[in-house]
């Protein structure tokens, strides 16, 4: 199907089309199935919900941070929402992690395609959170708009943040995944266990407000892309004020350059030992 473009293999605009006819495909798979459509759609309802009420517990009732509560917990979750569906473009569903197809020799298909193995694997179709993005805009934006008069200005800065975050988030998934090649349980380990069961999903919920009297582990936060959705966008959303400090270009810069260094390696390694391949 790319052919029909006349684009050259293996430039920008060749795998844009390549992820963008998976990205069709895998929209249109997630809406045939209307049962399991309908039914994600009532858990994240209820996920809703139970936000709102965590929030307005939490915020309303018990901690008191000057210039943060139900409302600004509101906003926090939802960035923290989006911007966890958009990294899952690149990296949703166990059919096609990269521990399955490895054991599966599925990677076969992808490999012999002309187009860099890794570039392949990244853009290849997944499970498509599209219409989860949607769905929470639907029950957040319409909150957020009445509550916050946001500044247009504001709103552009905070996407163009929002894309640099994304793409350093997909980049740090990609690091602890490419692991798999040389332990296939390093996505059930590092990637789930480690960063989301432990990490994201005990700290990352949380604004890191919570953790500013703690130098240490506020520089350690920094590796994360959730600390920057906290720390640059929620402010500059609700006052117009960016502040960047040292340590965060330093941390970003360092997992960045570690992480594509590690997951280019990793690769090298294990596509000369995947012996289905050679």
């Amino acid at each position: 199907m790319l052919q029909k473009y006349d684009i050259k293999v293996g430039s920008i605009r060749y795998y844009w089309n390549y992820f963008k006819e998976n990205f069709k495909i895998s929209f249109k798979n997630q809406v045939e199935y209307k049962a399991n459509l309908f039914s994600s759609l009532l858990e994240n309802t209820i996920f809703f919900m139970i936000t709102l009420l965590f929030g307005y517990v939490i915020f309303e009732n018990i901690i008191l941070i000057e210039g943060f509560g139900f409302y600004e917990f509101l906003l926090f979750a939802f960035l923290i929402n989006i911007y966890g569906d958009l990294i899952g473009f690149f990296w949703h569903g166990t059919a096609s992690s990269l521990d399955i197809l490895i054991k599966r020799g599925d990677l076969n298909s992808y490999l012999t395609k002309p187009m860099n193995p890794f570039l392949g694997f990244l853009f290849m179709k997944r499970f498509n959170p599209l219409i989860f993005i949607i769905y929470d805009m639907i029950l957040y934006v319409p909150i957020l708009l009445y509550l916050f008069n946001f500044e247009l200005l504001s709103i552009i800065y905070s996407l163009l943040l929002l894309f640099v975050l994304i793409i350093f988030g997909v980049i740090f998934i990609r690091f602890l995944d490419s692991f798999t090649w040389i332990f296939l349980e390093a996505r059930k380990v590092l990637l789930y266990q480690l960063y989301f069961q432990g990490i994201q999903h005990n700290v990352g919920r949380f604004p890191m407000l919570f953790f500013d009297k703690n130098p240490a582990m506020m520089i350690f936060l920094g590796g994360f892309g959730f600390y920057y959705i906290s720390m640059w966008i929620l402010p500059l959303l609700l006052t117009g004020l960016f502040q960047v400090r040292l340590y965060e270009i330093i941390m970003i810069l360092s997992v960045t350059s570690i992480s594509i260094i590690t997951i280019i390696i990793n690769w090298k390694i294990g596509l000369k030992k995947y012996g289905a391949f050679s």
